[in-house]
């Protein structure tokens, strides 16, 4: 059981306040004080702080002030937690992680091998059945009356006849359907 002690009305109040300072600050980059509030569209516009880092500065020169704009307002909204619903998760990948993952695919690969394997011992299994059951019927038909063999073996191969065509179709209109 854990230990939970529900936040005091005064700190859930400062907590509050502290996420709307931040959001503001994302949304709302603060402006240096000897900039003119009177500024036109050909100003700079500075890019988010973590693609100032990353990117060369001749990119940087390159890229339009209003993709800048979409590009720090699209940032901030993923920080608010509307961009990817994975948030920081690849910051916390570790090694260890990765090497779990190399492992689980392993034993999947594995899984399906032995899978494979015993769906064609079935299959298998199923062709021998046939093939004796086949051998049974013609010995015991043939000795006892040859003409219910023949419509036996004519309604056999009408079966599978409609079977294969059948077969063919779907496989025929699969591929007109991509």
């Amino acid at each position: 059981m854990t230990n939970f002690e529900p936040n005091k009305p005064e700190e859930e109040k400062e907590n509050r306040e502290t996420a709307k300072d931040n959001l503001s600050e994302d949304l709302n980059p603060p402006s240096s004080e000897d900039e003119d509030n009177t500024t036109s569209e050909s100003s700079i516009t500075k890019l988010p702080q973590i693609l100032e880092k990353i990117l060369p500065e001749e990119v940087k020169r390159k890229i339009p002030n209003s993709t800048k704009k979409e590009m720090e307002v699209f940032l901030s909204m993923q920080r608010m937690g509307m961009g990817s619903p994975l948030g920081n998760l690849t910051e916390k990948i570790q090694p260890s992680h990765i090497t779990q993952f190399l492992e689980n695919d392993a034993k999947q690969d594995e899984r399906a091998f032995l899978e494979s394997k015993e769906s064609k011992k079935y299959t298998l299994y199923y062709v021998l059945i046939f093939c004796v059951l086949f051998v049974f019927v013609t010995v015991y038909l043939v000795q006892n009356d040859i003409k219910i063999y023949q419509d036996l073996i004519r309604l056999v191969i009408v079966f599978l006849g409609g079977f294969g065509s059948g077969i063919g179709y779907k496989t025929l209109r699969d591929k007109r359907n991509k």
